[in-house]
């Protein structure tokens, strides 16, 4: 890989200078070996501990707890409204999505640093309906695939290197991707992950775009 750097397939979650087989990972991701781990690690407060995590708000007409994928600012949007603006509720992106019984994925610590690995395991869980307190299979897009326009139309033109990257640049100085293009890879991304869970088990899909608002079902093809 890029300067000499194993794969992150290559190298075990928890233990980043200790080699592992690429099919101990995606053996891993398969069989949700993962899924119950904090996806919030990083995170200030018990938020964040390793054995600390999110505490759901339950209302009594939720029964789940679905997964959300968008951009951080659809994420943010998605989840303001969800509490009914943005003056209510905590102000953290990740406190935020909690409080509003949305689970993302938001690590941010160095014992389990994000990568792509840590997108597909927490993706593959998410559709699996193992993330933490998710209860189904539910998954909603805060901004819909169909939405996205690669030219930058909607203010989100690919390869651009926007969104969040890390304070600490690689060697080269030079990012690979940023949360933007990561977002776009989560939806490129989806289809395979539908082929990655169990054959024939629906995906209850929704999209949170107004003008495109929908809910349909998918169904892995074996």
């Amino acid at each position: 890989m890029e300067g000499g750097r194993p794969a992150c397939w290559n190298v075990q979650r928890e233990r980043p200078l200790k080699h592992q087989y690429s099919d101990t990972f995606f053996d891993q991701v398969d069989s949700g070996a993962v899924c119950d781990a904090n996806w919030y690690e990083g995170n200030g407060g018990l938020l964040g501990m390793v054995n600390g995590g999110p505490r759901f708000p339950r209302t009594d007409n939720e029964r789940s707890t679905p997964a959300l994928l968008g951009f951080d600012e659809t994420i943010d949007a998605h989840c303001a409204t969800q509490l009914g603006g943005w003056n209510n509720g905590p102000g953290g992106h990740a406190e935020r999505c909690v409080a509003a019984n949305r689970n993302i994925l938001s690590l941010y610590g160095d014992r389990v640093p994000y990568n792509i690995c840590r997108n597909l395991e927490w993706q593959v869980c998410a559709a699996q309906g193992k993330l933490p307190d998710q209860g189904t299979r539910k998954m909603i897009f805060a901004i819909a695939p169909s939405a996205l326009d690669p030219s930058g139309g909607t203010g989100k033109p690919l390869a651009a290197c926007k969104g969040w990257v890390p304070p600490r640049k690689p060697e080269g100085d030079v990012y690979g991707y940023a949360t933007d293009d990561v977002s776009r890879t989560r939806s490129t991304k989806f289809s395979c992950t539908i082929a990655l869970v169990r054959c024939g088990a629906p995906l209850r899909v929704l999209t949170n775009d107004v003008s495109r608002r929908r809910s349909f079902i998918l169904r892995s093809a074996c």
